[in-house]
C-alpha cells in the first residue's frame, strides 16, 4: 500500500463531506462503514489521528504493542485550567484508560478483579432491577425510553454493583471527564459532579476504605454510565428501526447489542512500525473505530465490539448480563413501539448517549384462533 493511496481514500472521504470530529454521531456514519471495507489507515487533520475504519484492521491494531493510551491529558487540562482540580485528578490517576505502562496495568488488573467478584454478588438482584425500570413500557402512550427507563436501569446496576444505596437521581454522567477540549465552566462543574460521586462512594465505604476501593468504584461511573446507556440505546434504536411495525414480544433480540455507545478508541503510537507501506511514528495518534464491528458481515460483535486484548472492556460480560436481562423483558411486552424522536447528548463528544428516546406505546388488537 502506497503513502498515494492512504492520501488519495482520506481525501475521498474528506470529498464526501465526513466530518470527522463528529462522524461517530451522525448518520452518515452508516454509508461511511459500508464503504471501508478493506481500505487503509488514513490520517485526518481535523482530528489530528490516524483513522482505523476497517474492522478486521481495528482488531489487528488493538492488539499492537507499540500503541498505548494516550498520555499528557491530566497535564493538558491542569495547564489552562488555572485550578488544581483534586477531584479531577484522582479520577484520572484511577482509571485506566488515561494511564500507561504498569500504572495501566495495575489499575486495570483491580477494576477486573472488582467487577468479577461484584458479578457474583450482584447477579440475582438483577432480574428484579430490570422488572422496576422496565415495567413502564407495560403501559400505553407516549415516553421518554431513556429518562424513564434506561438511565435508571444503568445508574441503579451501577449502584449495586459498587454496593451503594442511594438514589439514582442524584448520580450525574462524568463522562466529560474524556473531552480535552472542556470550557472552563463545564471543567469546574465537572469537578463538582465527581467530587459529589466520590462523597456517595465514600459515604457507603466507610472512613477505612483506601484510595484504591475508592477509585475503582469511581473508574466504574466514568466508564459505565453515558457508555451503558448508550449501547443499550443504540441497540435497541437500531432493531426498532429495523423491525418496525411489530410488538416488541414479536421483535427478534439478537444475544449482543449491536451497536456501542463507545465508538472509537484513541492509542499513541511509543514505538516506530510500519504497516503496508505506511510509516506509523511515535507520538503519532491512531483512533480505532469500534464502530466499525457493528458492520462486519463475518466476525462476530459479541466478541469485538467491546474490544480486544489489554484494552478490551473490563465490564464487557456485566454489560452482556444487563442487556440479556433488558431484551428477556422487553421480549414480554404486547405492545407496539413507535420511535418518535432520538436525540443525542450534544456535548459528549466521546461517547454516544441520547438524551432523549421519545417513543409511542399503542394498544393491540388480540386476535383468537378458531377453536381457541
Amino acid at each position: 500500500m502506497t503513502q498515494q493511496a492512504v492520501h488519495t481514500f482520506g481525501a475521498e472521504a474528506r470529498a464526501a463531506h465526513y466530518d470527522f470530529a463528529t462522524l461517530h454521531r451522525d448518520e452518515s456514519r452508516h454509508r461511511f462503514f459500508e464503504a471501508v471495507c478493506s481500505r487503509p489507515p488514513f490520517f485526518e487533520p481535523l482530528v489530528n489521528a490516524w483513522i482505523v475504519a476497517d474492522p478486521r484492521l481495528a482488531l489487528s491494531f488493538l492488539q499492537r504493542r507499540e500503541l498505548e493510551c494516550p498520555s499528557g491529558f491530566l497535564d493538558d487540562l491542569q495547564s489552562v485550567s488555572g485550578h488544581t482540580l483534586p477531584n479531577i485528578v484522582f479520577a484520572h490517576r484511577h482509571t485506566p484508560v488515561f494511564l500507561t505502562g504498569s500504572e495501566h496495568r495495575e489499575s486495570r488488573g483491580r477494576l477486573a478483579t472488582f467487577l468479577n467478584a461484584r458479578r457474583l454478588a450482584v447477579a440475582p438482584t438483577v432480574p428484579a432491577l430490570v422488572e422496576t425500570c422496565v415495567e413502564v413500557l407495560d403501559r400505553r402512550g407516549e415516553m421518554d425510553l431513556v429518562q424513564e427507563a434506561l438511565k435508571p436501569l444503568v445508574v441503579r446496576f451501577i449502584l449495586a454493583i459498587n454496593d451503594i444505596a442511594a438514589d439514582e437521581r442524584t448520580v450525574r454522567s462524568p463522562a466529560a471527564l474524556f473531552d480535552r477540549l472542556l470550557s472552563m465552566r463545564k471543567r469546574l462543574r465537572l469537578e463538582q459532579d465527581i467530587g459529589a460521586l466520590r462523597a456517595l462512594i465514600r459515604g457507603g465505604l466507610g472512613p477505612e476504605a483506601s484510595d484504591e476501593d475508592e477509585g475503582v468504584r469511581l473508574a466504574l461511573f466514568i466508564f459505565g454510565h453515558d457508555s451503558l446507556i448508550g449501547t443499550l440505546a443504540e441497540s435497541l434504536l437500531r432493531i426498532f428501526r429495523s423491525q418496525a411495525g411489530l410488538r416488541l414480544c414479536e421483535m427478534q433480540f439478537p444475544q449482543a447489542p449491536v451497536e456501542t455507545g463507545v465508538p472509537f478508541t484513541e492509542r499513541m503510537v511509543t514505538e516506530a512500525f510500519e504497516h503496508e507501506g505506511i510509516a506509523f511514528q511515535p507520538g503519532a495518534r491512531v483512533r480505532i473505530m469500534l464502530q466499525a464491528f457493528s458492520y462486519a458481515k463475518d466476525l462476530d460483535p459479541k466478541t469485538w465490539m467491546f474490544g480486544v486484548g489489554m484494552h478490551s472492556c473490563v465490564g464487557r460480560t456485566l454489560s452482556l448480563d444487563l442487556w440479556s436481562h433488558l431484551t428477556k423483558r422487553l421480549s414480554m411486552v404486547e405492545r407496539r413501539i413507535e420511535v418518535l424522536s432520538y436525540e443525542l447528548c450534544a456535548d459528549d463528544y466521546v461517547a454516544i448517549c441520547p438524551s432523549k428516546f421519545s417513543i409511542r406505546l399503542s394498544a393491540y388488537i388480540l386476535k383468537l384462533r378458531a377453536g381457541m
